[in-house]
Order: structure tokens, then sequence, then C-alpha cells
């Protein structure tokens, strides 16, 4: 979501919060084996919780435990890799039950195995699934391994479930929450109590879509089943949540906002499209008209339609959604201050964007979305719902009136914002970023850095010569990197060239927070960009890329459950090792360390825990 219109979280009992114990003197001493037996085994990063390694590095060019011979198949050599006794222990796999969650192609990287934990129990329901719990094991094409994520969850286990409610029952306890929660979005302390209950009733009748998962969940040192219940409603707008249901009592004890939220069939030719549109966040300072260019959309399925086997672009006609199409001269020279033209500017920068990103390896995504551009709908904001695979770009109410401007489509950085959330779908293990700091990292590391901030950097080197400059080391330098600078000029949404700190300026709010991680990846991409160079000298595409495929192996390798801003820090560091030989490194280390949070070892200045050096060992 651009702007935080809603309420992100509903706790009313609270998600787990790590306690912060430091390392299990278990874990430290087979960490300490590992080292001994070979020292390219990197400072792990402890899980708060339980003391066991969450990320585990390895910087050898041989990988993890070179003597496991790789014969092609993943599974099989990420299977063998945890069997060895004294990673089981470092990452508390000695009591573990896993199964095989799937291996992911990463084109750049190699294979990405994940594994999911289950709780055996007894009774009809002989294991279930543990909520959050999985490995992932990273190795290159070759089968050498260099790195491990662990998630696992811990806690004393259930003999059998006993009585749980129906699934009908927890359905209704959620969706009961689901429609308080969203009236108390829609309403305030002055709204007649009957208007309100008449706004519950439409949401509760409403086109409801539910599904429900019976997961454990640790919880207070012991396994408790609970339901996964995700809901969809469209009345009054389209709301799309997750709920954790106690499945003995129905009690909901915690909620989540998804909307940070198929394939194209075309058989015409393929064709090249021409259109007008901005080619970077245009200046509202300055006419607009001056700075619409001609531009050339390449190989679209149906070069009559703006849709793609990615997206389909829609705009409101006659009250109806339909498929953006060409003029009758067969182009998309639509003028300013139509909503054809709006669709142009976001079909545009979601095209571009897209094929970036999968020139940098990231692996295509296997849904097609639907984009609503200029959605009236949607009043001064923008988001993207990854249940329901769509974008919705909204419509402003006006700057003069204390909202966005009208023309929201225009700011192309809205767009790469939002289709940024949609990344984070793509590219993570979950097709989520989850926790407090998984949530900030979803709007700030992944929304503004890697969407808005990264995309408009290229627009500026790609266009130089329409847009009459090309961008230097020494403007760059001096970028406050703000965030909506057309949709909300002058100050934007956010200001990403900040001094926030964790962990004393975290708030709970997804786009406070994302500001802490927000700031430390734009300071990292103008170390990137910039360092060593002088102001004259122009930035360039090549050191933009290399940080464009740092951020988005970033998240590639984020763990599975309740990410931190460490873990991205880390994911850079093996990253930047895997791809580039570590000339980033220090780069890194300093933009985390600037904004307070600790990443790599002690001869970087970090200790690779996210926390204070200090932190105790805890003797279990």
């Amino acid at each position: 979501m651009y702007i935080h219109r809603d309420r992100a979280v509903y706790q009313p009992d609270g998600e787990d919060q790590p306690v912060i114990h430091g390392p299990r003197q278990s874990a430290v001493s087979a960490y300490d084996r590992l080292k001994a037996r070979d020292q390219h085994f990197q400072q792990p990063q402890y899980d708060d919780q339980w003391g066991y390694a969450r990320i585990q590095p390895h910087d050898g060019p041989l990988g993890m435990l070179p003597s496991v011979a790789f014969a092609g198949d993943a599974l099989k050599h990420a299977q063998q890799l945890l069997k060895d006794a004294d990673l089981r222990e470092l990452l508390g796999l000695t009591d573990i039950t896993l199964r095989d969650g799937g291996v992911t192609v990463l084109p750049k990287l190699g294979y990405r195995v994940n594994f999911k934990q289950v709780v055996k129990t007894k009774g009809k329901r002989r294991s279930v699934n543990a909520r959050g719990g999985s490995v992932q094991v990273f190795m290159r094409a070759n089968g050498v391994i260099f790195q491990i994520n662990s998630t696992l969850r811990f806690g004393k286990k259930p003999d059998k479930l006993g009585q749980l409610l129906s699934r009908y029952q927890i359905v209704k306890s959620a969706l009961n929450t689901h429609a308080e929660q969203v009236a108390n979005l829609l309403v305030d302390d002055t709204t007649d109590p009957i208007v309100k209950n008449a706004i519950i009733k439409s949401i509760k009748s409403s086109c409801v879509r539910t599904q429900t998962s019976l997961v454990l969940s640790s919880h207070n040192d012991e396994f408790n089943p609970m339901y996964e219940v995700t809901i969809d409603s469209c009345k009054p707008d389209p709301r799309s949540w997750k709920y954790l249901v106690d499945a003995t009592t129905g009690k909901v004890v915690f909620g989540r906002n998804l909307q940070h939220r198929g394939r194209s069939n075309a058989t015409l030719a393929a064709g090249d499209a021409k259109v007008r549109t901005f080619l970077n966040i245009p200046d509202p300072t300055k006419p607009l008209d001056p700075q619409v260019h001609d531009h050339l959309v390449k190989s679209l399925p149906d070069k009559t339609k703006l849709a793609t086997e990615r997206f389909i672009v829609k705009v409101k006609k006659n009250r109806k959604w339909v498929v953006l199409t060409a003029k009758e001269d067969g182009t998309f020279n639509y003028p300013l201050d139509t909503v054809e033209f709006a669709g142009v500017c976001v079909a545009v920068a979601l095209i571009e964007q897209d094929e970036y990103y999968e020139s940098l390896g990231a692996p295509k995504g296997k849904d097609t979305f639907t984009v609503f551009a200029h959605d009236e709908n949607v009043s001064d904001n923008a988001y993207e719902d990854w249940s329901n695979k769509e974008i919705h770009i909204g419509k402003g109410s006006g700057s003069n009136r204390g909202g966005l401007t009208v023309w929201i489509s225009y700011d192309r950085g809205v767009s790469h914002h939002e289709n940024g959330h949609r990344w984070v779908g793509i590219l993570t293990v979950d097709s989520d970023l989850g926790g407090q700091q998984g949530a900030g990292a979803h709007e700030g590391w992944a929304g503004d850095v890697l969407g808005t901030l990264v995309m408009e950097v290229k627009s500026r080197i790609d266009y130089a010569t329409q847009l009459g400059r090309k961008l230097t080391v020494g403007e760059l330098k001096k970028d406050r990197f703000v965030i909506g600078s057309f949709a909300l000029p002058p100050d934007g949404i956010r200001i990403l060239n900040n001094t926030k700190l964790y962990p004393g300026d975290l708030t709970g709010e997804p786009h406070a927070d994302g500001e802490i991680i927000g700031g430390i990846g734009g300071d990292l991409l103008k170390a990137i960009l910039c360092d060593g160079k002088a102001d004259s000298d122009e930035v360039t595409l090549a050191d933009l890329d290399e940080a464009a495929t740092l951020f988005i192996h970033s998240l590639i390798l984020a763990p599975a459950h309740k990410v931190q801003f460490a873990d991205l820090g880390t994911n850079v560091l093996t990253a930047d090792a895997q791809l580039y030989t570590g000339k980033h490194r220090q780069k890194a280390v300093a933009a985390f360390k600037r904004h307070g949070v600790k990443i790599g070892n002690s001869l970087d200045g970090g200790n690779g825990s996210g926390q204070s050096s200090d932190a105790p060992i805890l003797k279990i």
C-alpha cells in the first residue's frame, strides 16, 4: 500500500514477540566445531527467541561440507547436507521433522531448496505444519552450498490435537472479526451505530471467499492448534486479510492485511506499440506537456492492447472496466488528463520494471495481474493485492484539498512501488516478508528502494537524451530520495535520505518502519553508484545493475518467517560474495550500521546478529 490509510495489523493478544536471549551455548559450540573444520563458515545470525542459527552463510569456493558429492539432484544434495551432526545442532534440527517444500531454480545463483517443518501427533491428523517453520538450503548450479536459512519453531508438542472446532465455526469467528475490523477502518467515533452495523452486515453478506489451513503455532513454549484463515471480501471495497484463530476456542489472536498489496492467451500477431508517456517521474513544478515523450512498447502479444503475460491494464469507460486499447490510428498517443493516458503511464512503468528485473536474474512471475489505472474507488492511495492478483492505482482528491494530486498514475514511482510488493510475492520463499520488520521491509526495501528508487535512476540513465540531461554522481548525491514527489509535492510521502535508527525509531507501523530499512537501502544505492567517483561523472547502468541485483537477491535469500532488517543485510553480503566477490561488502556494512543495524563479523565492525554485541549466551 502506498499511503497508510489502513491499520496493517489486528493484534488483540499479539503475535509472538522475540525474547532476546542471545545465542544458545550448544549452537555456539556447534558453530565453533564447524569453523574449525572449515574456516569459510561465516558468523551466523542467531534467532532472538530460541538461540539457534537463523542464517548461516559460507563464502568458500567449495561450499559447505564439500565432501558431500553433488550428483545433480539439488533436493538430495540438501538432504545429505542436513544429516551433518554439527549443522543439526547449530540449527536445532535434532528433534525436528522436515518435509520437501519444493526446489526453485534461481537464474543467477542456482537453487533454493525448501523444507517445511511438520509436527507429528497421534490421532487422525498424524502430522501438521508448524506455522512459520522451515529451512532453506541455497546452492550454486554446481552444488556449491553457500547459505542455510532456518525459521524452525520450538515448544512442547501435543500428544494429540483433541477436540477442535469445525471449520464453519472457525470461519464464522474470523468473518465476524473481519467485518468489525474493516468497518472500523471506514468509520470513526462519531458514526451512528446503526450505520456501522449496516456496514458490518454488508461486509459479511458480500462476495466473501475464505481459505483455511490447520497449523500448530508455537506460543509460550508450546505448540497450539490454530487455523490460518484468509478472507477476501468485496464490499464496500476489496479487502484481503489473514487471521490466526485458536482451533479450540475460536478466538482470533492475530490478523494481518494482505493488501500491499492469470496468463495471457493472446493469439494475434505480436508487434510494437507507439505510445506517448512520461519517461521518468514528472516535475510537478513545470508544465507537463513538454515532459511527455514518444515511446515504443516492444513485442506485445497484441499490439492493439496494452496487455502482456504479466499484466492486463484496464481503465474505466462508461462505468465499465475495459482493457486499454489503441486508438483508431493504431497508437496509444492519448492526450493528457484522460484515463487512457493514465493507463499508458502505468503500463509502460510496469512492463519496463519487470523486464529489467528479469534481465538481472529474477525468476518470472507465474500469474497475470490485472491493473486498474485511475481507480476512483481508491481515493488518495494505491495498493497491490497478491491474493487476487491485482494492482490498483487510485485517484487523488487534489493537493488543494489536502490529498494527493488527482492523476496519481502519472507518478511512475507509485506504480513501481506497488509492483515492488508484487515482486516480494515472486521472489520470496513464502511469497511474503513476515513479521513487524518484514512489513517495514515490504514498504521501504521492496517498494521504495527496489521499486521506486532503482527504477527512477534507471529511467534517468536510459532516457538521458530524451530528458535533456545526464544523471551525474554529484546530482545523485544531493538527491533526497523523495517517495511520491509528483503525487504529493514537494516532500512526498516519505524521504529516504534520513537518519532514522533501529531499534529506537521502530513504531510497528509498516510505512514508518520502512523509512529505517528504506534509508539503509537508499544509502547503499548511493554508495554503490557514487563512491570513488567524481561529482561530474555519469551514473552508470553497470553500477545500477549490480545494486539492483543485490536488492533482488536479498529477497530471494530471505527467511520464511518474521524477517528482520539484519536478515536483508546478511543476504546482501551473501549475494555480493557469490556474484561480485565481495566488492560491495564494506558499503553494505556501513549503510546498515549508519541506521543502527549490525551485520557482518567483528572485522567489519558488526556481529551478524542485528543486535548489540554484548547479548548474553543462553546456556540450555
